[in-house]
């Protein structure tokens, strides 16, 4: 019965997130064992991370493969129950998180487990004041895939992605013990005690998580960190030649990236990757007079101009009212340090709840809707830096 489970959920899960791997180009992004649990001193912009120089755990001997992430570091270490995936904002763990669901719902690595559970924790936030067994919310998160006997004897493993955008704080220190995956409690209450090890021993977690927001899990509770840096130098440049193609072309545009130390800061992040490529491609490819962009704020306007240009094409409606649009909804979230939000909190707060969908069809370059498990939808900035510029 479990085979026939697990089955289930096998395809399930190949039906949400087939598509959005599917992604022109994709280079695989590598993983780097961490030697730091924990980060000393605070991060106080993600995009100042970029400006230091990458540290000593960044060597290719450090580098791991997707099957070897869920083991430990060494043949003499333990099992290791907790991963924890960090990097900034951009660098690639929601994809790296994509391609380990995928592989292991096709058969392809990770047989030994039983059962992948993702869930992004934002999805957590509106059960905040309710109370769940572990089971209830598997069942909310997963119907029908899953039977209170078979969650004892199976090997499970938790994916939670985005450790920041759980709202509600994790107390490590003066949340009550629970053992039992039948007891109701808190949705925050069921993450700490999965964490400790109190519930589902046996069971193992990873979970994402921006550097800013590594600190919110005890480093106690953590047996292994991998760290994501985005394309590594030889990377960044094949992007950039695959997406424009034209070989001329690709060459200028790496040497003007090189040519601008706010680019070339940039260069490791796949978003930033793609954006500059449509963005040098349009300049180059028509003997353009305008002066390519030198700064991340010229970058976006650039690219922006080229989205509205295409729209134009699709739509007889100027698309100036819906930029104005976004750039209002990114202001009201960053004001609540939100990047994420979700169908049912748009439709509690908005006069015009369709606005999102709207506007992540229309603007999908900008903004996004993405399925959930269980919950609904869920709409994101694609890039905190997308964000703070459309806000400005």
């Amino acid at each position: 019965e479990i085979q026939t489970l697990r089955s289930s959920l096998q395809e399930s899960l190949r039906k949400r997130y087939e598509d959005t791997l599917k992604a022109p180009n994709d280079i695989p992004l590598k993983m780097y064992v961490s030697n730091r649990t924990h980060l000393d001193g605070q991060i106080v912009h993600e995009m100042r991370e970029l400006e230091r120089p990458r540290n000593e755990d960044i060597k290719d001997e450090n580098v791991i493969s997707y099957d070897d992430l869920l083991k430990p570091i060494s043949s003499t270490d333990e099992r290791i129950r907790t991963i924890m995936m960090r990097g900034i904002s951009g660098s690639g763990k929601s994809t790296a998180i994509r391609k380990f669901i995928l592989d292991w719902a096709h058969g392809k690595t990770h047989q030994h487990i039983d059962f992948v559970f993702p869930v992004h924790l934002c999805e957590l936030n509106i059960l905040h004041n309710k109370k769940f067994s572990l089971m209830q919310l598997l069942n909310l998160l997963f119907p029908k895939l899953l039977k209170p006997e078979s969650l004892e004897r199976s090997q499970i493993l938790f994916i939670w992605d985005g450790l920041g955008e759980f709202r509600f704080p994790l107390n490590f220190n003066h949340t009550k013990s629970c053992t039992d995956p039948m007891t109701p409690v808190s949705v925050g209450c069921i993450l700490v005690n999965l964490l400790k090890g109190n519930l589902l021993p046996s069971a193992q977690i990873l979970v994402t998580s921006r550097l800013k927001d590594a600190g919110l899990i005890p480093p106690e509770h953590i047996q292994k960190v991998v760290e994501l840096h985005g394309f590594d130098d030889l990377q960044w440049e094949e992007q950039i030649t695959s997406e424009v193609l034209d070989q001329n072309v690709a060459a200028r545009a790496t040497v003007h990236v090189k040519s601008s130390r706010t680019l070339y800061i940039m260069r490791s992040l796949p978003f930033f990757c793609q954006m500059a490529s449509s963005v040098l491609k349009e300049l180059f490819s028509n003997s353009c007079t305008t002066d390519p962009p030198l700064t991340l704020t010229e970058m976006f306007t650039h690219f922006l101009l080229i989205q509205m240009k295409r729209q134009a094409e699709k739509s007889t409606k100027s698309g100036t009212e819906e930029i104005l649009k976004l750039g209002k909804l990114a202001w009201h979230m960053l004001e609540k340090d939100m990047l994420t939000f979700m169908e049912k909190d748009q439709r509690e707060t908005s006069t015009d709840p369709l606005l999102p969908v709207k506007l992540s069809e229309d603007w999908h370059m900008f903004f996004r809707k993405q399925n959930l498990m269980g919950l609904g939808k869920m709409y994101r900035f694609t890039h905190p830096s997308v964000q703070e510029f459309l806000a400005a």
